[in-house]
C-alpha cells in the first residue's frame, strides 16, 4: 500500500524533530574544565530581543574563562506561533534571519555555543521545510547545532541533560521536571538537567 503525500510529509517531519538518543561528547584543552553556562529562549530579531545585553553576557562568560555555552533555544523569533506574532519580528524572511544570526550572535575567542532548536524553530519547519539551526551550525565554526527540543551532553565526563519542552507549566513549577526524572531510567540519569520553555522566572 503506498503512503499519500501527507502521509509522507508527516514520516518526514517527525523524523526531523526526533529527539537524539546519542550523547555529544565535549572534550576541552583542559579534561578536567566542566564548567559551562547555560542561556535560552533568546528569541533574536524579536523586536524586544536586546543583542546588546547579549554580547555583555557573552563578554562576562569569556572574562570567566568559560569554554562552553549550553543554549537551550529559541535562537530566533520566527513567526506564526502566536496571534498577531508577525508583527513583533524585526525580520521576517528564514534567510534573512540566519544570515543576521551568523553576522551578529556573539563570537568570543575559545567560546563554544551548542544550541537546541525549539518551538518558534520548528514553526519554520513546519511552514517551510527549513531547519534554521543546521544552516547557522554551517557558517560558524563556533556554534553547534544539537537538533530539536532534547539533547544530552557529556562534557569533560559530566553528563548534562538540556530541554525545550512544548507544554505550559503546572499547579507547582517542579512537577513536571520531577515526574520526567522520577520516571527515568535510574541507571541514566543525568548529572544535570536544565529545562527551558516555561516563560517564568
Amino acid at each position: 500500500k503506498w503512503l499519500s503525500p501527507k502521509q509522507i510529509e508527516e514520516v518526514l517531519y517527525q523524523n526531523t524533530i526526533a529527539k537524539r538518543t546519542d550523547k555529544v561528547n565535549i572534550q576541552t584543552e583542559q579534561i578536567w574544565h566542566a564548567l559551562f553556562w547555560a542561556i535560552g529562549d533568546t528569541h533574536q530579531w524579536s523586536k524586544a530581543h536586546n543583542n546588546e545585553w547579549l554580547h555583555k553576557y557573552y563578554d562576562i562568560i569569556k572574562d570567566r574563562w568559560v569554554k562552553t555555552v549550553l543554549h537551550a533555544w529559541d535562537l530566533v523569533d520566527w513567526y506564526n506561533v502566536y496571534k498577531w506574532h508577525t508583527f513583533e519580528l524585526t525580520h521576517h524572511w528564514a534567510d534573512k534571519q540566519a544570515k543576521e544570526v551568523i553576522e551578529n550572535y556573539p563570537k568570543r575567542d575559545w567560546v563554544d555555543t551548542y544550541f537546541l532548536g525549539g518551538n518558534h524553530d520548528e514553526s519554520l519547519l513546519q511552514l517551510a521545510w527549513y531547519d534554521i539551526g543546521k544552516t547557522i551550525d554551517m557558517f560558524r565554526e563556533d556554534m553547534h547545532y544539537l537538533g530539536f527540543y532534547n539533547a544530552r551532553i557529556i562534557l569533560n565526563g559530566v553528563d548534562v541533560e538540556i530541554q525545550h519542552w512544548g507544554w505550559s507549566n503546572s499547579y507547582a513549577w517542579s512537577y513536571k521536571p520531577q515526574k520526567y526524572l522520577e520516571n527515568a531510567d535510574p541507571k541514566n540519569q543525568p548529572n544535570v538537567f536544565l529545562l527551558w520553555h516555561y516563560h517564568t522566572a
